[in-house]
């Protein structure tokens, strides 16, 4: 089963996390006191603290987050520590092997702790913050760490849970119910690139989701196993939205391991150890696209990956590793099916014409590269137009005054904090 891996405390994190699901889902409860905390109410009026008034500054998300509760009442100051303690549940928390945490058990402690002092709260305490049960249960990489995202997150789909008739709530919860709860979970519009979404079904259902926070290396895995499907089983699957559906990379794998572990003998299985290790996302190969029968991948017992197949040694590794290698294999052929935001490649020319007209030459509003530092010839091709508000918050009317003009630098500079600036508050970070 999904639940199992061999980290010797996976059942104290298992328990907290049953605790949290029976205290803060199904009632209303608090973790760390008897207080009343996990409530609609409170659960909005951290939305509006957090989220609605997000802070654009350059200082750290603790930084901000202080700023954010300093008049918070000292409920929704236990709400916003109790919900990063969720955050925090999954990511491991001490050393394995010589994989380093990135948050050790005593520093989640520490920060959480931190968070309640802001109210005056005294430290938490009880089962649900020993050393083991925060030590987690797996690697999760550098986004993982988008605080500001996974708050957002997951304070849209409390909120919208708590909303629901308890009955309807019980039964989405329920261990044979999962598929439901994630087809629920999955109607709110969000980027597969919000790992939390991946950790709290695992958290939920460990019997039915698998403990992988990265979007990409579950679609490796149903692309390596494809040849587990059978063909009825892979129409199945593209019908349920393909590669880009969550849930549907999901429910293949949840085949995929029951095909597998038949063939092993055993439900004491895992994709990142054992023999399940290094037989999925080792090659640079296209996902399919269609039903289709595949022969199963075959791999010498000294196969060694291309650098640009994936890690050789992959536990749970989502950060960029070092090639020891100057040189890479590019340039091959890869098939990618994505999808994206529909844009309107017009908005551009009609920006760049309201500028010349308003100021009469085209300039960058946020370093103040000018057209004329360019070969005429080349004038209007470094510029781009930069959408005020990010279209992954969905679809919506644009105008010219929704878009900003920035030379390409800029633009993918903007681009680059997890919290998007605005363009004033990063004019004002430019030299």
């Amino acid at each position: 089963m999904a639940r199992w891996n061999d980290l010797p405390w996976r059942d104290e994190v298992y328990a907290a996390a049953e605790i949290w699901k029976e205290r803060c889902l199904l009632e209303d409860n608090a973790l760390f006191s008897k207080d009343s905390t996990w409530t609609h109410g409170n659960l909005k009026k951290l939305q509006e603290l957090i989220i609605f008034n997000a802070d654009w500054g350059a200082s750290s998300f603790w930084d901000k987050l202080s700023r954010q509760l300093i008049n918070a009442n000292p409920k929704t100051v236990q709400l916003a520590a109790e919900l990063m303690w969720l955050i925090f549940l999954f990511p491991l928390g001490q050393q394995v092997g010589d994989v380093k945490p990135s948050n050790k058990a005593s520093t989640k402690l520490k920060k959480i702790g931190e968070i309640l002092a802001w109210a005056h709260l005294p430290p938490p305490t009880g089962e649900v913050v020993t050393t083991n049960a925060l030590s987690g249960v797996g690697r999760t990489g550098r986004f993982y760490r988008r605080y500001f995202h996974a708050i957002r997150y997951m304070l849209e789909v409390l909120i919208a849970l708590k909303q629901l008739p308890m009955q309807r709530r019980v039964e989405l919860l329920e261990p044979k119910n999962a598929w439901d709860f994630a087809n629920w979970n999955d109607s709110f519009e969000q980027e597969t690139q919000v790992p939390l979404r991946h950790a709290l079904l695992f958290l939920l259902f460990p019997d039915s989701f698998e403990r992988m926070v990265s979007f990409n290396h579950k679609k490796e895995v149903v692309r390596d196993y494809w040849h587990k499907l059978s063909m009825e089983r892979q129409s199945e699957f593209f019908a349920g939205g393909g590669f880009q559906a969550p849930l549907a990379i999901d429910k293949a794998i949840f085949l995929i391991r029951k095909d597998l572990e038949k063939e092993h003998g055993t439900t004491e299985l895992d994709f990142y150890h054992g023999a399940l290790d290094k037989t999925w996302g080792m090659e640079n190969k296209p996902f399919p696209s269609r039903p289709q029968a595949i022969d199963p991948p075959t791999r010498s017992a000294g196969h060694i990956a291309t650098p640009d197949g994936g890690d050789n040694n992959r536990f749970e590794n989502l950060d960029e590793g070092g090639v020891d290698s100057r040189k890479m294999s590019e340039g091959q052929q890869k098939l990618l099916q994505h999808y994206r935001r529909e844009r309107r490649p017009q908005l551009r020319d009609l920006k760049l014409k309201s500028v010349e007209k308003d100021v009469g030459f085209l300039q960058c509003e946020c370093c103040g590269t000018a057209a004329e530092a360019y070969p005429p010839e080349y004038r209007r091709s470094v510029f781009e137009v930069h959408h005020k508000r990010p279209l992954s918050e969905g679809s919506t009317m644009t105008g010219v005054d929704d878009l900003a003009l920035l030379c390409a630098n800029c633009h993918r500079a903007i681009h680059v904090d997890a919290e998007m600036p605005p363009v004033d508050v990063f004019r004002r970070r430019m030299p």
